[in-house]
């Protein structure tokens, strides 16, 4: 660990090099209180701490249609990742420069029984206060069994349901 306190290679990097398991490599770190590395990509992290515009409302509603937000036990993150399907990349697109942020957009194919081959594109960024403000705009950490509507002004509704239609979103 003399490489990793003495230059300015993180974990990741340590993990690459040397092939080892990330889960064991954050457990040593923990074990000799290894302070982490951060690089911290520019976001607004306030976005959506007040739901006031348009498209704000719009993509709380994409988020509670398209997006999840989680818990991280392992590393004590929190995070936000939308999914979609890779022609509606533009989408992730617009949504990364609403927020001002950099966050890499990956494309992936993804098959599984559940699904057929699927070619997706994906975000995700990890902040605790945008993941808090999501969840006090009620998008929750288990939205997919109990989503309510959120709190914001009735001129804005209508651009929230915008956004959940536009997403996967239904209601019943």
């Amino acid at each position: 660990f003399d490489e990793y306190v003495n230059t300015n290679i993180r974990l990741k990097g340590i993990k690459i090099k040397y092939n080892i398991n990330q889960y064991f490599l954050r457990k040593v770190s923990k074990k000799y209180n290894l302070p982490l590395k951060r690089y911290k990509i520019p976001i607004n992290e306030n976005y959506f701490e007040t739901i006031d515009t348009a498209d704000k409302a719009y993509y709380l509603g994409f988020i509670a249609g398209d997006g999840n937000v989680r818990y991280n036990k392992i590393t004590g993150g929190y995070t936000l990742r939308i999914e979609l399907n890779r022609k509606d990349r533009k989408l992730l697109e617009d949504f990364r420069s609403t927020i001002k942020s950099s966050h890499n957009i990956v494309d992936r194919d993804r098959s599984s029984e559940k699904y057929d081959t699927r070619f997706c594109s994906y975000i995700e960024i990890s902040s605790k206060k945008l993941v808090f403000d999501l969840v006090k705009n009620s998008v929750g950490f288990n939205k997919s069994k109990k989503l309510e509507l959120p709190d914001i002004n009735h001129n804005l509704m209508r651009h929230y349901i915008r956004g959940f239609v536009d997403s996967d979103g239904c209601w019943h």
